[in-house]
């Protein structure tokens, strides 16, 4: 048998990140209507890690260090997303509001959202992830959740 080209998938990486009272540290960005933990796609040649850390600067301005990954996922293609989407969410820590300052070209808000509001904000995979983020920090265990499809 043999193997065809292989399909392409998009890989993406976003941090988990609270502040001192617990809140959701989510972005809007100026591309979509929901909002969203800080984070992107790998660039070629890129590790999930220093995306994370390269998104994270550039969309907040903050210097993250992963300090684990809290939920590994995977989405199947969708709307104009032709591909498969694998999705890494790393926990980034603790920071203070006052340090956030958002790149008006890639963010338009940032907020820190307790965690009883995130729903009404973001999509229903995105509260999922968040979900299991906050469970997997309690844990220290990475969570992948089931495939969506089936839920």
């Amino acid at each position: 048998m043999t193997a065809g080209p292989a399909a392409p998938v998009l890989v993406v990486a976003d941090a988990f990140i609270t502040d001192g009272a617990g809140r959701v540290l989510l972005t809007l960005p100026t591309y979509r209507s929901d909002w969203v933990p800080p984070g992107g796609d790998l660039e070629p040649g890129e590790t999930p890690e220093a995306a994370c850390v390269r998104e994270v600067r550039e969309e907040v301005g903050l210097v993250v260090r992963p300090a684990g990954l809290l939920v590994v996922d995977w989405l199947p293609p969708h709307g104009h997303r032709p591909w498969p989407m694998a999705y890494f969410l790393f926990d980034c820590g603790t920071v203070s509001e006052p340090s956030v300052v958002t790149e008006p070209g890639e963010v338009r808000q940032h907020a820190f959202v307790p965690r009883e509001a995130v729903a009404a904000l973001v999509t229903a995979a995105t509260l999922r992830r968040l979900t299991l983020a906050a469970a997997a920090r309690v844990t220290g265990r990475t969570t992948y959740p089931a495939d969506p499809r089936l839920q």
